[in-house]
């Protein structure tokens, strides 16, 4: 914890020299942002010691929790930009990588003409309906399927931002969640998101490439692909997203059979008043060769990958834009009988409650 706060003040004093030690800019834009989400989470079904299996926020039994505690600083003019955000808390714990843990961000753009930019280091990922974070998102836990997507990338973005409704990246990435390559190949994706009007977007993003790693001596390509909905329908909020992997494993592995996961998720937000909502999420997760969720033993001793369906109720008060206080209940199950959940006596449910108090700033230091 040090660390992180000697880092960001070491950066903070970076920026404000450079905001600072210039002319003053109308482009040019310094910005600190801060946010906390912390609370409490309990399973009173399904629960277990250590960390709860595909949970990224309250992933503990029982316990008061800090899921995400992060500051950014991010600085933009009319030829660069880049951005810094170091975070803390239970979801880099369950999620991130073990040699970056605190860093959930850090990389650096540059204007490459009219409209196109060229950024290069560690992103966060392209690729998810859901955000990792509960602030981007209707419901402070995430889908299953938002798990097992990557949630991390290090690589280079061109971007086409030249167009209200349209926007346009290419990725040339690690690989699939990952900092640091675990071979010599290299990953593609791309995004694309197009706004119909200012209620109405539809987004797909992709990643292609070997994944495996080099040491166990056989390739596999994985295609990834991710569609997703956003509509706003009067006090409706409405989102629909779904994805599509497959992995072909080379000759070398012909005894492996070829993977291939599907998932969808709908959730809906009902605006009661401006600082009351009420929110719903169906969630269906289908990775029966496991090559993504990994594979489990069923009641009868065989292997098989994760299969999970799942219903979440939430409703959030918010009164300033800058505050969110959320309870939510969750209960989820495996169709196939995996007993991945509890300890003396194995469950193939689970069921989960969570209070959270959410707190944000962004802030113009320039």
């Amino acid at each position: 914890m040090r660390r992180l706060l000697l880092c960001s003040s070491l950066l903070s004093c970076v920026f404000s020299h450079i905001a600072f030690g210039q002319e003053r800019d109308t482009n040019t834009r310094v910005s600190l942002d801060v946010y906390i989400d912390a609370g409490y989470g309990a399973y009173p079904l399904g629960g277990q010691n250590g960390l709860q299996p595909f949970s990224t926020v309250f992933p503990r039994q029982d316990q008061l929790a800090l899921n995400v505690a992060q500051i950014g600083l991010h600085y933009k003019s009319k030829r660069i930009r880049g951005n810094f955000t170091l975070h803390y808390g239970d979801i880099m714990k369950a999620t991130w990588d073990t040699d970056y843990n605190q860093i959930q961000e850090a990389n650096a753009g540059i204007r490459l003409g009219k409209d196109i930019w060229l950024d290069a280091g560690f992103f966060a990922t392209h690729i998810g309906t859901e955000s990792f974070l509960p602030k981007n998102n209707f419901f402070v836990s995430t889908a299953v399927a938002t798990y097992n997507e990557p949630f991390y990338q290090m690589g280079a973005r061109l971007s086409y931002e030249g167009n209200q409704k349209l926007n346009a990246e290419l990725w040339l990435l690690n690989g699939y969640n990952l900092f640091v390559d675990n071979n010599s190949a290299k990953s593609v994706g791309v995004l694309l998101s197009y706004h119909f009007t200012e209620f109405w977007s539809l987004t797909y993003t992709n990643l292609l490439g070997y994944e495996q790693p080099r040491e166990v001596g056989y390739n596999a390509f994985r295609t990834y692909h991710n569609l997703y909905f956003n509509a706003q329908l009067g006090k409706f909020d409405l989102q629909l997203g779904s994805d599509v992997g497959t992995e072909k494993y080379s000759s070398d592995a012909d005894s492996i059979p070829d993977g291939f996961l599907f998932n969808a998720l709908l959730a809906a937000r009902y605006h009661l008043t401006s600082s009351f909502s009420v929110s719903t999420r169906l969630e269906f997760f289908d990775d029966r060769s496991g090559f993504i969720s990994g594979s489990f033993t069923d009641t009868r001793g065989n292997e098989r990958g994760l299969r999970w369906q799942a219903i979440t109720l939430s409703t959030a008060y918010t009164p300033d834009p800058k505050v969110y206080i959320r309870l939510e209940g969750r209960y989820g199950e495996t169709p196939n009988n995996l007993p991945l959940f509890g300890n003396a006596q194995a469950e193939n449910r689970r069921l989960g409650i969570f209070m959270s108090l959410g707190f944000m700033l962004d802030h113009d230091l320039l």
